[in-house]
């Protein structure tokens, strides 16, 4: 792979979407479009920000059902982070 080439992402912001604008999404996580702005938003800040500081932000006080679920949402949200982050680098954005 060279530098220019997107990989594919393994989690799947698209069911993530439809889940957060779902009616089983819990009240306190972010909508999916106020995510991908704020994901958008780390992808381009100046300094590294560790997830441990910005992940808590997104689903605020509402705990993860379960184990798979809250696998699944952090793949998915890694995922789309690493996407954005290669659109970024690869000045797709400008």
């Amino acid at each position: 792979m060279t530098d220019d080439e997107l990989v594919e992402p393994t989690g799947d912001f698209k069911e993530l979407t439809a889940f957060l604008d779902s009616d089983e999404a819990p009240a306190d996580w972010m909508p999916a479009a106020v995510l991908d702005g704020y994901l958008f938003g780390i992808a381009v800040s100046p300094t590294r920000i560790n997830p441990s500081e910005w992940m808590p932000m997104i689903w605020g006080d509402a705990p993860f059902e379960s184990e798979q679920q809250g696998q699944w949402v952090l793949a998915a949200v890694m995922a789309r982070l690493n996407e954005i982050n290669q659109f970024v680098r690869l000045g797709a954005c400008q």
